[in-house]
């Protein structure tokens, strides 16, 4: 069984500032002839599974542009690209919140040891934060998506391998399954240089 990781970056337009997410997923990928043809496999299943699910998350001012893949670890060989269909877009309603604030989701190792991953969910609606805390109505919903999103994943092809989602350290090259995430309470702030246009 060769279990080998995968990096996959989401690439969105976040009301006219480009943004991305980067996951990661481990997985069989022998049964695959190239590991582009695996992560093809793994952008397609995670689009026609979890799609939807994300849109729930993400305001409508928030378009997505592209997934991208490729094999991390050992020799990745070519990435694959996954274009979404043109007005993709997030599903929830209200004006875009300012000033970088997200709400972030926080992953847990199945061992529950130290390791922790987080995600900045790109993204919020005014009218999913009041007063600094996010709304009970997006606390179900978030709740419910991410939950989806992230489960193990069925590939279609090579033998129909499951991925499972993680965290991946490059410096000792190690993948630790996370098994279980949950939205914070608190809302993210995102530190980052300002560049002109």
């Amino acid at each position: 069984m060769a279990q080998s990781v995968y990096q996959v970056s989401w690439n969105f337009n976040i009301a006219g500032q480009f943004a991305s997410s980067v996951f990661h997923w481990q997985f069989d990928d022998a049964g695959y002839a190239t590991t582009n043809v695996a992560a093809g496999a793994l952008i397609n299943a995670w689009q026609t599974r979890d799609l939807t699910h994300f849109k729930q998350l993400i305001p409508s001012a928030v378009t997505f542009l592209t997934m991208k893949a490729r094999k991390v670890g050992s020799v990745g060989g070519f990435e694959s690209v996954g274009i979404f269909v043109a007005g993709t877009v997030g599903l929830r309603a209200g004006n875009l919140a300012a000033a970088g604030v997200s709400p972030v989701v926080i992953f847990y190792p199945s061992n529950n040891g130290k390791l922790r991953g987080k995600w900045f969910i790109p993204g919020l609606s005014e009218s999913d934060c009041a007063g600094g805390v996010l709304t009970n109505a997006f606390k179900t919903i978030a709740t419910t998506n991410i939950g989806l999103m992230f489960d193990d994943l069925t590939l279609v092809g090579g033998g129909a391998p499951v991925a499972n989602h993680g965290v991946y350290s490059r410096a000792t090259n190690t993948f630790t399954h996370m098994t279980f995430e949950r939205l914070s309470d608190l809302i993210g702030t995102q530190r980052r240089r300002q560049r002109p246009a």
